[in-house]
């Protein structure tokens, strides 16, 4: 069998979310793969220095293009020399279009189907018609949660067996993380309409009334109408209490939460929700919106909130740094709770996902 990949995603220096996703899952097939399962990764240009090594069962093919890669230059590549490809896994919502083989398609969300308003509209067309096209020409579907198998269902009317929920994973990074905690709340994620920072702020200036020693940091890139973000920070007078580090890598995000007395998480709709799990491994407790998928990762570690009420967030977050023994309990539960998550569980559910598809076919 010969799995063949997009790898786009991971092919970039500045990796977050999807991006870490494809990293990890391509790592973790080339770990696996032998005579009988080769891996072929596609990608634009060539591979940065910290993927797999190409070797006698993972092969890089790259293949120049740049608007429509997945639909035009991708799947003509596919069709003239690469019919050999047993099954072509789509990591990230675009399967190459009338591919000559069956197709898995990975969907991390469908935030824009339910908050289309918080999307460029360009982005919302794209979305809408590739990722459409994608689901319902692929042979299989892997969900990275519960919540977006149910959305996938909803959304877009597939049939449910051909929908699995496959985790995203977690990999311990080789960082040193501080044991000793400062007075700073901090945030991870992109900034955009549907992460909630806006009510975040408006929590942190209600905190602030009571806990004037604390600092907020808000780590991410800035996404699409990141605007909004910046008119909050001037309603809420919040100038000088909030720190945006933009893209960090990963050592000084570990520094920062590990140092933090808590991460909150108050987006309205999350696909997954990777940095609940980087949080639970650096012993930092987690606030999280009880929305999307959140405390399907979560689990019993996290304390849930109303992501649009920000005076009960406000209180969670009081609550939170107040009282030392919930530290301590959901510190205690998050260790227990990130080791249940591997990106190897990850790939090997893949892979046979893979293997089923390749022998049906």
């Amino acid at each position: 069998m010969i799995i063949g990949i997009d790898g786009n995603e991971a092919n970039v220096v500045q990796r977050v979310g999807v991006s870490w996703y494809v990293f990890h899952v391509l790592h973790q097939l080339a770990r696996q793969a032998n005579q009988n399962r080769k891996v072929r990764i596609f990608l634009r240009e060539p591979p940065q220095e910290d993927l797999p090594k190409a070797s006698m069962y993972v092969e890089y093919c790259v293949v120049p293009g740049i608007r429509l890669w997945s639909q035009l230059f991708l799947p003509i590549n596919l069709y003239l020399f690469h019919r050999d490809v047993s099954v072509f896994i789509a990591p990230a919502h675009y399967a190459p279009r009338r591919a000559p083989c069956p197709t898995i398609v990975i969907i991390h969300d469908v935030s824009y189907r339910y908050y289309p308003h918080d999307f460029r509209k360009k982005d919302v067309y794209q979305l809408n018609a590739w990722t459409g096209y994608s689901v319902k020409n692929a042979r299989k579907i892997a969900a990275v949660s519960q919540k977006t198998k149910e959305d996938v269902i909803a959304q877009y009317h597939v049939n449910p067996d051909d929908v699995r929920v496959i985790h995203n994973g977690f990999e311990a990074p080789s960082v040193a993380v501080p044991h000793e905690k400062d007075n700073t709340i901090i945030y991870i994620g992109t900034l955009q309409p549907r992460k909630n920072v806006e009510t975040l702020l408006e929590a942190y200036a209600l905190f602030k009334r009571t806990h004037q020693d604390y600092h907020l940091v808000i780590v991410g890139k800035k996404g699409w109408l990141y605007e909004h973000i910046d008119m909050a920070i001037e309603r809420y007078h919040l100038r000088d209490a909030v720190t945006f580090t933009g893209y960090i890598d990963e050592r000084e995000k570990y520094q920062l939460l590990g140092r933090a007395r808590a991460l909150v998480m108050p987006a309205y709709y999350e696909g997954f929700g990777l940095p609940l799990l980087e949080a639970m491994w650096a012993g930092t407790p987690i606030i999280a919106a009880h929305t999307g998928s959140l405390s399907e990762v979560g689990g019993d570690a996290c304390l849930y909130v109303d992501p649009i009420d920000a005076y009960r967030m406000a209180q969670a977050i009081a609550t939170l740094v107040d009282d030392s023994l919930l530290q301590k309990k959901y510190r205690e539960a998050g260790k227990k709770r990130v080791k249940q998550f591997t990106w190897k569980y990850t790939a090997d559910q893949l892979i046979t996902l893979c293997e089923e598809v390749a022998q049906a076919d």
